[in-house]
């Protein structure tokens, strides 16, 4: 990947757009998904947060840093990363997230950004 994609801001931002791209639940998917956020966990929480621009999130760079930033991996490699997360960020993400159906991920969701 980062042959392909040199720029640090870009490979985050794409690993995030293919996380967020599957459908379905946050948990209980497809193993190959959990290959793009195995890979978004070797970076720190301030490059992930720099490569967002939360004003201008598209739908599924949102899906992706949602899932991540909600997720149990996350939480459980910076037991208190989500603090680092600005609240704009946390704010935007809940938005994006806010009027789903699912329980699971509206259950995480609320844990992590509210």
């Amino acid at each position: 990947m980062r042959n392909a994609i040199p720029e640090k801001t870009e490979q985050i931002r794409a690993l995030l757009i293919w996380f967020g791209s599957g459908a379905g639940p946050w948990s209980g998917f497809p193993s190959y998904e959990s290959a793009a956020k195995e890979l978004l966990l070797d970076y720190k929480i301030a490059e992930l947060v720099d490569a967002l621009d939360y004003s201008k999130l598209s739908p599924e760079l949102a899906e992706g840093a949602a899932r991540l930033f909600g997720g149990w991996s996350f939480s459980k490699k910076y037991p208190k990363g989500i603090k680092c997360v600005p609240k704009e960020l946390r704010e935007a993400l809940w938005n994006h997230v806010k009027d789903t159906e699912d329980e699971d991920k509206l259950r995480r969701a609320k844990h992590a950004f509210k």
